[in-house]
């Protein structure tokens, strides 16, 4: 669903961090206030995908979904080693 490169290493995923964002901002845009059910699917489906991407450890996958979803920063995301 979102743009996760099977070949990307977590340098790649820094580098394409806001791209990545705005996909899946776009993703969930579309849903109304009373598609509770249908958004909370695909979010769940977004999150199986971040924490199913092997090519990453297990924190970057956490750091990438607190991004995603607004609760770390993207220049502190960038700024990982």
């Amino acid at each position: 669903m979102i743009l996760l490169n099977p070949d990307w290493k977590f340098k790649n995923i820094q580098e394409n961090i806001s791209a990545i964002k705005t996909q899946y901002d776009g993703i969930l845009l579309p849903f109304l206030y009373f598609q509770v059910k249908s958004k909370t699917r695909v979010i769940h489906e977004i999150r199986q995908e971040v924490f199913t991407f092997n090519n990453i450890q297990y924190w970057q996958r956490e750091r990438l979904w607190e991004v995603l979803n607004n609760d770390l920063e993207i220049e502190r995301f960038r700024r990982l080693k």
